[in-house]
């Protein structure tokens, strides 16, 4: 099952690609809390069938990435992929390597109370390629697809918060 997962120092949360909601658990997994972290850009993810689904599924099916936590600012990034348009010359093996074409990002407090959604545009990052620090959030911008990618360097984009 795909899944990414953060400790925050005192809980893990878990974030399943089919999943809606994020698990909450104490260190020892003694409790498990539902909380909905749900995207505003489509209505459900539908499970996909992975062992007889074809790589071109990768396209319709919207899905769920990791979660960070950022222990700067006390905040959740939740990854997510939705649905994307297949056009001529896209490799879906490619693609799922570097995240999607497009992915948002949902911003949540420290109590899953969500905070706003960011869009990010075709091809020019990778979701999968992401860092905390303190003075933001990191986004790679080798992208195959990005015109400005080179295997020879890692572009990196720093991304802040600010209140709105």
């Amino acid at each position: 099952m795909n899944f990414g997962r953060c400790f925050d120092g005192k809980r893990f949360v878990y974030s399943f690609a089919y999943k809606e909601n994020v698990y909450v658990t104490s260190p020892a997994h003694d409790s498990v809390q539902q909380v909905p972290v749900k995207t505003e850009t489509f209505d459900q993810v539908k499970l996909m069938d992975e062992m007889g689904a074809m790589l071109d599924d990768m396209f319709n099916t919207a899905t769920y990435g990791p979660i960070l936590y950022d222990e700067y600012r006390n905040v959740f990034y939740r990854i997510v992929y939705p649905p994307i348009k297949k056009e001529e010359g896209d490799d879906p093996m490619l693609l799922r390597m570097y995240g999607s074409k497009n992915f948002n990002i949902i911003i949540t407090d420290h109590d899953f109370r969500i905070l706003g959604e960011v869009y990010f545009p075709d091809n020019t990052y990778n979701p999968r390629v992401m860092l905390v620090r303190p003075e933001g959030l990191y986004i790679s911008e080798s992208h195959p697809l990005n015109e400005s990618y080179s295997d020879d360097e890692l572009k990196l984009r720093l991304f802040t918060l600010k209140e709105q």
